[in-house]
């Protein structure tokens, strides 16, 4: 190949951004996503404790589960569709399933 050729193929794999400006980018988002799934976390512990020991909290800690489970769900189902791999289905239709009675649960279709 000729150095343009080079060149020209290098350009184009690096439009989007070098390869180690993109990692950074996903590390970053992936760690985002873990320290706002801690806290969702935890405050959904806390206010499940309001409720056992007051018999009341703040706000519905049922609320703050759904959407760490949604979470864990798009990260099960963005794995199955780049890898193809049936484990990541199952984990995404079992975070699925808790989402869906955790939502009937909240609007009062079920208990």
């Amino acid at each position: 190949m000729e150095k343009e050729e080079i060149l020209k193929r290098i350009r184009e794999e690096n439009r989007f951004g070098d390869e180690r400006q993109r990692q950074v980018q996903r590390m970053a988002g992936s760690n985002g996503l873990i320290v706002l799934s801690l806290i969702h976390g935890l405050l959904a512990a806390w206010f499940l404790f309001e409720d056992m020991v007051h018999g009341e909290s703040l706000l519905d800690w049922r609320v703050f589960c759904v959407t760490v489970f949604l979470g864990f769900s798009i990260e099960f189902i963005t794995k199955y569709y780049y890898m193809k791999k049936s484990k990541y289905l199952i984990g995404f239709l079992f975070f699925l399933v808790i989402i869906v009675m955790m939502v009937a649960d909240i609007l009062g279709f079920i208990f």
